[in-house]
């Protein structure tokens, strides 16, 4: 079982304009809602860590640690202008429990989390097909990694939700997922090494956005992870450029994944007792919205 008496969650960020989302929210605001997210539907208690490559400021980081997050600064794994490389930095957070759970900022925690699981990795399906198989192909065989079979989609989520499909090629999303605690060392190295790989490899692709999640993917095959696939309603994405699951039971989302530039939280709804609450919301907006 995986609950908040044995997990640990870590975000990765910096407070600089990259990844800004188009209606204004940055990194650091992203992750402070939904850091409420999680104190407000599903625990006070469980230990929240940020990892961020730049010094915080003074003001910046008080309001991290008022919030109960514990930062950790640290450049080890930093590659000049790709960013998305430093949420490898999650293994460097000293944390004590079984589990550990990353969340992307642009995530919000919408109900409690309990998972009956003992695997040692848990991922789930990306909305969009990002590559294509001979891109796939291409990668594992620079990191010289068998590559998994499967058959390609347009949405592997959609099918995974709807379609209840098996064998749909392992189009994983980065932005969340859960590891064994004793494994993050060894993943991150391994994740480390096949990002530094690829990157020297396919820094020019059209594709080279998704080199982190792809290279994500081939090293759960390279360690040969005992892999689950996370239920659904876990890493639930609401990115408005692939509206598959617009019409998915809000009840049943567990955690929200509102990815891409034009990605925004869901309001909440006044129905659910444990949702964030329409001031909540309310406050996120108030300083963005009013420049639209």
């Amino acid at each position: 079982m995986i609950d908040h008496t044995n997990i640990s969650i870590i975000y990765s960020g910096d407070d600089v304009r990259h990844r800004i989302k188009h209606f204004g929210a940055s990194l650091i605001d992203q992750m402070l809602y939904s850091v409420q997210s999680i104190r407000v539907n599903w625990s006070k208690e469980i230990p929240i860590y940020f990892t961020h490559t730049n010094a915080l400021s003074p003001e910046l980081e008080g309001r991290i640690t008022s919030m109960g997050i514990q930062p950790l600064q640290s450049a080890r794994y930093f590659i000049p202008g790709f960013p998305l490389g430093n949420k490898i930095n999650f293994a460097a957070i000293p944390v004590e429990t079984d589990y550990t759970l990353f969340l992307d900022c642009d995530t919000v925690v919408h109900r409690e989390v309990r998972i009956e699981s003992d695997a040692e990795f848990l991922v789930a399906f990306d909305a969009l097909q990002a590559l294509e198989a001979k891109q796939y192909e291409a990668l594992f065989n620079l990191l010289d990694i068998s590559c998994p079979k499967g058959h390609f989609v347009e949405s592997p989520a959609y099918e995974y939700y709807y379609g209840n499909q098996e064998g749909i090629f392992p189009s994983w999303n980065s932005g969340v997922f859960f590891i064994e605690s004793a494994k993050r060392h060894k993943f991150a190295e391994c994740w480390h090494k096949n990002l530094m790989a690829a990157h020297k490899e396919f820094s020019q692709a059209s594709w080279s956005f998704y080199l982190e999640q792809v290279c994500f993917v081939a090293t759960v095959f390279e360690l040969n992870l005992n892999y689950q696939i996370l239920p659904k309603g876990y890493n639930y994405i609401s990115t408005p450029r692939a509206p598959f699951l617009r019409d998915w039971d809000r009840d049943e989302i567990y955690i929200e994944h509102y990815a891409g530039d034009s990605g925004r939280p869901i309001p909440p709804d006044p129905h659910l007792t444990r949702s964030l609450s329409k001031e909540m919301f309310a406050t996120f907006f108030e300083t963005f919205m009013t420049s639209q």
